[in-house]
């Protein structure tokens, strides 16, 4: 669907309070970002085929977005986190560890990670 706040709405209609919700979507900040860097490199991005990675999808969400979003359709929010990357085991190693130091550093606030991955708990309704 073009429309992830009617989606959102339908979980919270079908699962009974205390139901749990898994969302795993882009970090639109972070595609934005790569993007960004991606389109300045150029040929050299291109020659490595690197200009193919950043996935693009109909909607990509920011940590605080992806959490107001599920907030305003009745769920409280248990976490928001980095999800783990596609490819090669070391580069994902090298990865977890940065996304988790900016993490920790920056006191739980911002995820830098590909992807976000929530978890929600439907609220008791009305």
């Amino acid at each position: 669907t073009t429309r992830p706040a009617a989606v959102v709405r339908e979980a919270a209609r079908v699962l009974r309070p205390g139901g749990l919700l898994v969302v795993r979507v882009p970090n639109g900040a972070f595609h934005a970002r790569v993007t960004r860097v991606l389109s300045h490199l150029g040929l050299w991005v291109r020659w490595r085929s690197w200009d193919t990675y950043p996935i693009l999808h109909l909607f990509a969400f920011g940590p605080r977005a992806l959490r107001r979003l599920v907030e305003r359709s009745g769920f409280e929010v248990l976490s928001v986190e980095n999800s783990e990357l596609a490819g090669p085991r070391a580069l994902r190693r090298v990865a977890a560890v940065v996304a988790g130091t900016v993490h920790a550093a920056s006191g739980r606030r911002w995820v830098i990670g590909p992807s976000l991955e929530l978890c929600a708990r439907r609220c008791a309704g009305p």
